[in-house]
């Protein structure tokens, strides 16, 4: 059975993780599910933090002395991603943003593929909103989108809203939907996009078959929300409203979406 792509970044982000050559050696891999994939990679991330969290937090330590512009030289010049993102745990909020001011946006970007999203919530939501668009453009552009996707839960809902309207294409933005670990943090951000654009989303889900991600989150829209939407595929795409039903009808093997399927059905 071929893998998703979804399986397959998380296969290449332990690949990523434990500095493997080639995925020869992670095929036997293939045999877990995405969900089974992301625990595993999270698990050996906390392993490895946990492991060696006495040397990150001596080097965090040393960087105290240091002015943050000379700090910011020696994490991309010397220390490279990997220790930066570990050290970043035991750094003060204010001081890492501030080395972050002198950092390239390519390094930023390797460095956030090494980050647990857990241990750095306050960094996230301090850093300012430029340098989030701009780090989140580079990493879109780079095909990164597993990144960006995987902080989503752990940012404050206002400033993922501010990024996912400043994202020009909706493939890009149903890239990064796939890698959120529970869709239900994506309603918050679809009931305030226009019908047209929430119209194009379902379409791109639908296009790569990923219904499923539409049928997850309206699990978290009020009924008043669901039946707007039904109104609006039944108007404009009756097609697409039929797909999005067989694929509830699909996924509804304990019940689960029944209320859904009543919303939309009306």
């Amino acid at each position: 059975m071929a893998i998703t792509s979804e399986q397959q970044t998380e296969i290449n982000k332990l690949q990523h993780l434990l500095a493997e050559e080639g995925t020869a050696s992670l095929a036997f891999l293939e045999k877990l599910s995405y969900e089974e994939l992301h625990t595993l990679r999270q698990r050996i991330q906390s392993a490895m933090y946990m492991e060696q969290s006495s040397q990150w937090k001596r080097l965090a330590g040393v960087a105290k002395f240091m002015p943050n512009f000379a700090n910011a030289k020696v994490a991309e010049q010397a220390l490279g991603a990997s220790i930066t993102a570990n050290m970043s745990y035991f750094i003060d909020v204010r001081d890492a943003v501030s080395i972050m001011k002198f950092l390239s946006i390519p390094f930023m970007a390797e460095v956030a593929s090494y980050m647990i999203p857990d241990k750095c919530t306050e960094l996230i939501n301090k850093l300012p909103m430029d340098t989030m668009k701009k780090l989140v453009t580079y990493l879109i552009k780079h095909q990164k989108h597993f990144v960006v996707g995987s902080f989503v839960e752990v940012t404050e809902l206002n400033r993922v809203i501010e990024i996912a309207r400043y994202v020009d294409k909706e493939e890009d933005l149903v890239g990064i939907t796939k890698f959120v670990q529970h869709k239900g943090s994506l309603a918050g951000v679809f009931r305030v996009f226009p019908d047209s654009k929430k119209l194009r989303l379902i379409e791109v889900c639908k296009q790569e078959g990923v219904l499923s991600i539409v049928v997850e989150m309206s699990m978290h829209l009020q009924t008043g929300e669901l039946i707007s939407m039904a109104n609006m595929l039944a108007n404009k795409r009756p097609a697409l409203l039929q797909s999005l039903v067989e694929e509830m009808v699909r996924l509804n093997q304990d019940g689960k979406y029944e209320y859904l399927l009543n919303s939309l059905k009306g």
